[in-house]
């Protein structure tokens, strides 16, 4: 669905409006482009092996989160190192994607 907001003219256009996304950069210019599709193609040995990576990853940064003595010592890392804008989950995303090898 499309977004407008108007205030004296319209200073916002974001959503999604037939075929087409619309969205409104920082400096205010508006970006129409077409919604992407799907492709039919199989997926590569390489996006399977990235999707398990990826997937254990994020098994891994749950399993954290959820046992309390793990997440108090990645919260006391998160907050002497953390960059901004980054959430807790994905500071530990970053830490644990670290370890694996490419």
């Amino acid at each position: 669905m499309a977004q407008v907001t108007l205030m004296a003219g319209i200073v916002s256009l974001h959503g999604k409006l037939g075929e087409y996304c619309y969205r409104t950069c920082k400096n205010g210019k508006v970006i129409l482009s077409r919604m992407p599709t799907k492709s039919n193609k199989p997926i590569t040995d390489a996006q399977k092996k990235h999707r398990e990576r990826f997937s254990s990853v994020v098994r891994k940064v749950n399993e954290i989160l959820k046992d309390p003595t793990q997440r108090e010592v990645m919260e006391k890392m998160y907050k002497k190192q953390r960059r901004k804008k980054e959430t807790l989950r994905g500071f530990i995303f970053r830490q644990i994607n670290s370890l694996y090898p490419k």
